[in-house]
């Protein structure tokens, strides 16, 4: 073989042993560059979900502290949940009806004050 040529096959061994080390730098391997993505999105996720439950946490934390300090708080709650009322007040209950059955589905209430 004459040196040009083989100078030539050298190069052009040299170029494709380049290229495919760039291939599967970027495409195969371990850490291939859809596997990053990939990783980065569910990163991404992952903090979303972070930030959404400090939110929640945050809004229960509020309400806990509402609850242990506002009288206000506390008040609201007992009438909403439980019913209660003052005196002179008259409780009303709303009843939602099941347009087909005709019966009570226990959905709603509501307190009403009776001046």
């Amino acid at each position: 073989m004459s040196d040009a040529l083989s100078r030539r096959v050298g190069a052009a061994v040299t170029i494709v042993s380049l290229a495919g080390a760039v291939y599967y730098g970027t495409v195969g391997g371990a850490y291939a560059l859809n596997d990053i993505r990939d990783l980065e999105r569910r990163v991404e996720a992952r903090e979303r979900d972070v930030e959404t439950m400090t939110e929640e946490w945050l809004g229960s934390r509020r309400r806990a502290d509402s609850l242990e300090t506002e009288a206000w708080s506390i008040e609201r709650v007992a009438r909403e949940r439980y019913g209660f009322i003052r005196p002179g007040e008259l409780l009303v209950r709303f009843v939602e009806v099941d347009g087909t059955t005709g019966r009570d589905t226990g959905r709603s209430e509501r307190a009403a004050s009776r001046q």
